[in-house]
Formats: structure tokens, C-alpha cells, sequence
């Protein structure tokens, strides 16, 4: 199962699973709805994804466990409250060998908004010590320009890339 916080890679994913092990997780219910439209549009009703809207991880209880969860230019717009949260809901529905994906910004920037939503940089020594708290090892991969994802943004080559896994 992979359960994912990124509408970006959604279809592909979905495509390649087997039904039902999918879940996407969004802030904003409009993008929830909008990937409904999507998976219709596409075909992909059928691979049966489970779609969460959801102010919280925190009361969050899908009752299985992924091998995969992916969250792509999430982390950066999570207060600490929140990114406890999200840390927690990773260590908890990760199966063992299960893996976290998540990029952040760990260059020093001053805060600023997206949309709604902050973005925030931290340490990659602060994104250590949130996963230790939630009971998962954090891995620093390297930055995202080395792994091959330019986005041709300012700062892009300080968003490193982490892998974290339970303890």
C-alpha cells in the first residue's frame, strides 16, 4: 500500500498499484474533489483509491499499513504541531521495511506563503529530531538538484530529499 500527500503523482501511482492500495491524503477538500474528477476522467475508478480530506493526521487511523508513503513539498508547510502530526501518522501506519519519502527546505530562508499555507525551513538536524520523537530514523539523501529534480526556483538545491523509516 502507499499512501501519498502529493496530488501530483497520484494517477501514475494508482495505475501502477493493485486496487485499494492507494491512499491520498489532502488538507484542502477541493483537492480531494479535484482528484475524484481526475481518477473518473482517467479510468482509474476502479483501482478503488481511498481519497481523505482531513484538517489533521492526527485522529487518522486507516487501520493497515503502507510500504510507501510519499510527501512531495509538504513538509515545508507544516508548523511543528503539525509536522509531529505527520511524523506520527507515518510511524504508525509504516509496515516493517516500510519507507517515508518527503523532500524539505533546509536552507536558512525567512518564513513566507504559499497559496494558504506557510513555508518554512528547518535544519536537517530539526527534521532529525521531529522523526526521533515519532520513533523513525531519518536518512538525508541529498539534495533534490543532485537526485535529478530541478525546478529551476530559487533555493531549489537546498530542498534535500529524506527517507525515513521506523526505529
Amino acid at each position: 500500500m502507499c499512501i501519498a500527500a502529493d496530488s501530483r503523482g497520484g494517477l501514475p501511482i494508482i495505475e501502477y498499484l493493485d486496487e485499494g492500495s492507494y491512499v491520498g491524503l489532502d488538507v484542502r477538500p477541493e483537492a480531494i474533489e479535484e482528484a475524484r474528477r481526475e481518477l473518473r476522467e482517467s479510468g482509474l475508478d476502479d483501482k478503488r483509491p481511498e481519497l481523505i480530506a482531513a484538517p489533521s493526521l492526527a485522529p487518522i487511523e486507516l487501520g493497515r499499513q503502507a510500504d510507501y508513503v510519499w510527501a512531495f513539498s509538504v513538509l515545508m508547510h507544516l508548523d511543528d504541531e503539525r509536522l509531529d502530526e505527520c511524523f506520527d501518522f507515518a510511524g504508525r501506519h509504516l509496515a516493517a521495511g516500510g519507507v517515508f519519502y518527503a523532500n524539505a527546505i533546509t536552507a536558512e530562508l525567512p518564513p513566507a506563503r504559499w497559496r494558504e499555507f506557510p513555508v518554512l525551513s528547518r535544519s536537517v538536524d530539526a527534521y532529525r529530531d521531529h522523526a526521533e520523537r515519532a520513533g523513525l530514523s531519518l536518512q538525508d539523501m541529498g539534495a533534490l538538484a543532485d537526485l535529478g529534480h530541478v525546478t529551476g526556483l530559487a533555493h531549489h538545491d537546498e530542498q534535500r530529499m529524506f527517507a525515513l523509516r521506523r526505529s
